[in-house]
């Protein structure tokens, strides 16, 4: 069973998808319409809560282990690494980065600080498993790495890389226009087979994970 919650600008909304429900209907090639729910109170102002149940107990564990790899994987153009102190649960650093911003949104300021704090809310987004926050040490892989390129500076923490990767730190900026940055990185690994996936995925020969924004977030292309 999954169930999807989500609240954005004032709005709450969720719903049911009955997996079994879901195949048999794709099977017979008949539309599917999820259960409409009442919205969890964990859920706060903002924000989008998924939740499985039903789940085979004895494949919990290597589940959770492969899915966070997968969402790693997918989520590291965004952001891996969670800011503040790190005596901090990176949960709550995650919770009072953003309710800080919102408060900030909230109070007097000028065209360009209300610009700023926007863009700030717009680029933040961060993904937990069981209030545990997706990072770097979920991409296991990166351990295979060779090289490795890095946008604006180094990137991937170095106890997530190997000790003898080679690294390179290359200009974020785009030629033409600089009102653009890049960020991210990508890497190569030494031999092809070392590419290959494994539980929760693997890398390409070559793996990029970047991404181009503004470098005034009010400015749009």
């Amino acid at each position: 069973m999954v169930e999807v919650h989500s609240a954005r600008d004032g709005e709450r909304n969720a719903l049911r998808i009955d997996v079994d429900d879901l195949r048999a209907k794709i099977a017979e090639n008949k539309p599917y319409h999820p259960d409409p729910i009442k919205p969890t109170d964990d859920l706060g102002k903002h924000g989008t809560i998924i939740r499985l149940s039903s789940l085979k107990r004895q494949r919990l564990d290597m589940a959770i282990a492969g899915l966070r790899k997968r969402v790693a994987r997918r989520f590291d153009v965004l952001s891996l690494t969670v800011p503040g102190d790190d005596k901090t649960p990176p949960l709550v650093r995650i919770q009072t980065l953003i309710r800080d911003a919102r408060n900030r949104l909230e109070g007097e300021l000028s065209a360009e600080e209300r610009t700023e704090v926007q863009g700030e809310l717009q680029n933040t987004f961060y993904v937990t498993i069981n209030g545990d926050p997706i990072g770097f040490h979920d991409r296991v892989e990166l351990k295979k790495l060779e090289y490795i390129w890095e946008f604006g500076g180094e990137v991937v923490p170095a106890e997530n890389l190997a000790d003898d990767v080679k690294r390179t730190v290359i200009p974020d900026t785009v030629p033409g226009d600089s009102t653009w940055k890049v960020t991210g990185w990508f890497g190569t690994v030494a031999k092809p087979d070392q590419a290959r996936r494994g539980q929760g995925g693997g890398l390409a020969q070559e793996h990029h994970h970047s991404v181009a924004r503004p470098a005034d977030p009010g400015r749009h292309h």
